[in-house]
């Protein structure tokens, strides 16, 4: 059915599709600012969101909805995870550079401007306002890597100037591509890790275990090597391994974000391998071994909530 309803995200006045889906309490929003998703018990959200510890954090909502590949589920959980810090907030320079990189990526050819809606495509730089993303425009054609044209309160069209374009080139390629992987050698994990790799792939990123790598020398240093060289690692837990625990570590002291994932039964307390106390609290991606495509999905998606589409990202 149709119905104008307000955004419980970015509280914008549209005309959105609302899908009942299986659950009787679930409905699919369409937003043109924010993108697919599913929330539970709508009207008792719509309320919750308005709460004074929610409000000013939704805008977060909005752009790992708008980021998403597949509609994500907004639920109490996710309000949980608001009031916790997650996700986390960008930074003023992390925000312009996620504007131009927006810019420069929807680009298709020099010299043709892309049309921004300031309206429409804040979230993609995790700003909290279109207010945020056109102060983001004019610092950059400040600077002159952007021109504009245009009033702001409209569609500007902006062009990527050469300076620009130049600047993109020169930055450090080392946070690009790369992610390793921390996981158990064991081979009935294989399907995992076969999983893991092809999340990391959809988002656009490289995979790497050492186990595929082939080289001569140590293997810690190969391995905190590849570390350091990594945009981020994905560390999965299952089996409790310690090495999974050493290449995390040596992740955090160097400043490097962890992905953390692990199988549900590795978290039970009556689990042989259960993962020890002092990591419990983080917020682990679980999956299960019959569900794969569930953790391809919520790997993927955090990944690009969280990281951004990587350079590799399919077109």
């Amino acid at each position: 059915m149709e119905s104008t309803i307000a955004c419980v995200l970015c509280d914008r006045a549209l005309t959105e599709r609302v899908l009942q889906a299986t659950d009787a309490n679930a409905y699919q929003f369409t937003c043109a600012t924010c993108g697919k998703y599913w929330i539970d018990g709508a009207d008792q959200q719509r309320k919750a969101f308005e709460e004074e510890d929610i409000k000013p954090r939704r805008y977060r909502l909005s752009a790992l909805t708008k980021a998403a590949v597949d509609p994500l589920t907004i639920n109490r959980k996710t309000r949980d995870e608001l009031r916790a810090g997650f996700p986390r907030d960008r930074t003023v320079l992390e925000k312009v550079d996620l504007v131009f990189r927006w810019c420069a990526g929807q680009t298709k050819e020099l010299g043709r401007g892309v049309v921004s809606d300031a309206g429409k495509e804040y979230p993609v730089a995790w700003c909290k306002s279109p207010t945020e993303w056109l102060a983001s425009l004019r610092h950059l054609a400040n600077e002159e890597l952007i021109t504009l044209e245009g009033q702001p309160h409209s569609a500007q069209v902006v062009n990527i100037t050469l300076k620009g374009w130049r600047w993109l080139a020169e930055q450090p390629k080392a946070s690009g591509a790369k992610v390793f992987i921390a996981m158990a050698f064991d081979s009935s994990l294989n399907p995992v890790k076969a999983t893991i790799e092809t999340a990391i792939r959809d988002a656009g990123y490289e995979p790497l275990r050492v186990d595929d790598d082939h080289y001569a020398g140590g293997v810690m240093e190969r391995i905190v090597g590849h570390v350091r060289d990594s945009k981020f690692i994905v560390a999965d837990f299952t089996r409790n391994r310690g090495g999974v625990y050493y290449e995390a570590g040596a992740a955090f002291g160097l400043g490097i974000p962890v992905v953390h994932l692990c199988a549900e039964e590795c978290l039970g307390e009556d689990s042989d391998d259960k993962v020890h106390f002092d990591i419990r609290h983080l917020n682990f991606i679980t999956w299960k071994f019959a569900e794969q495509d569930t953790l391809k999905t919520r790997l993927r998606d955090r990944i690009i909530a969280i990281f951004g589409r990587g350079p590799r990202s399919p077109s």
